[in-house]
């Protein structure tokens, strides 16, 4: 019987240059189901995202050198991935930081250290083909 996952063939991109935060992020996702491709830097995460067309992705804005927020401009400067859902993590949570990174383009946003629960609802939250669902439902 086949199964019915909501992230059944979705693959997400995690872009981060904290290792135990890449490590951790990555099982904990290919546990919920989902297919999962790794990036540590920047200009590594755009080549794989052009190859591969992640349905979402994740970027840890605080990268060493603004990489995470450069990944971000690329993506909306990009034609073809303007649209892309992207999940900015951060450890900062002032309300100027949340703003900040909505004015850089984040469709979502994570506060460091989130749970399991929370990592997966954004996603699910942000998933082109549930936005496509909810509308259609509601």
């Amino acid at each position: 019987m086949a199964s019915t996952s909501l992230f059944e063939g979705v693959t997400v991109l995690v872009a981060a240059d904290h290792a135990p935060l890449l490590r951790n992020l990555t099982f904990l996702l290919q546990v919920a189901g989902l297919n999962v491709l790794t990036a540590n830097i920047g200009a590594e995460a755009f080549r794989l995202m052009k190859r591969k067309s992640p349905d979402l992705v994740l970027v840890d804005l605080d990268m060493a050198d603004n990489d995470g927020v450069g990944l971000l401009r690329r993506i909306r400067q990009d034609k073809q991935r303007h649209g892309l859902p992207v999940i900015g993590i951060s450890q900062k949570y002032a309300l100027q930081d949340l703003m900040r990174a909505l004015d850089l383009g984040v469709t979502d946003y994570l506060v460091k250290p989130f749970g399991v629960d929370e990592v997966l609802q954004v996603i699910t939250d942000n998933l082109p083909q549930q936005t496509e669902l909810q509308r259609v439902a509601g």
